[in-house]
């Protein structure tokens, strides 16, 4: 089901008045060819673009990073109350919790600041429970990302959102 909707997608020409099989999956490729066009990831709905993920990202220093690794952010630095530090525990399926454990100080924040998790960053968890991801959602508290996840600033001119 997931291949489908990767390479067929849901129709939404028309509305539900005028298109009977509007918000169903798309015929195939076998079905229906003239619908598809030939892309470098295989045959795609005609409308869909392909672009390489590089070329959505903002005009950013560090636009794709991973939390500080090894001797930048040490245990016994983290404190009570401060500025967070996001963790596996706060990336869920498309769901941001804002429920903080851990934290650095102003000062720490600002030697990693180059880890700084913005508004509709998109963050994915590459230890334990790899693979969760989420868009961090606006007036998001400024927040540091650990080392256990992956984050990702996009240029939003570029992008469809909602």
């Amino acid at each position: 089901m997931m291949a489908d909707l990767f390479t067929r997608g849901i129709d939404l020409s028309g509305t539900p008045d005028t298109n009977p099989n509007y918000g169903q999956l798309r015929p195939s490729y076998n079905q229906a060819p003239g619908q598809y066009k030939k892309t470098e990831l295989g045959w795609l709905p005609e409308e869909w673009g392909v672009e390489k993920l590089e070329t959505l990202l903002a005009k950013i220093p560090s636009a794709m990073r991973s939390g500080p690794f090894g001797s930048a952010l040490l245990k016994h630095e983290l404190v009570e109350q401060g500025i967070p530090l996001l963790g596996i525990d706060n990336i869920f399926v498309e769901k941001f919790e804002n429920k903080f454990k851990r934290f650095v100080t102003q000062e720490k924040f600002n030697e990693l600041s180059r880890y700084s998790v913005r508004s509709r960053d998109v963050v994915i968890t590459i230890m334990g429970t790899v693979g969760r991801c989420c868009v961090i959602p606006e007036k998001t508290e400024t927040s540091l990302s650990s080392k256990h996840l992956w984050t990702m600033t996009f240029d939003v001119k570029k992008l469809y959102l909602n």
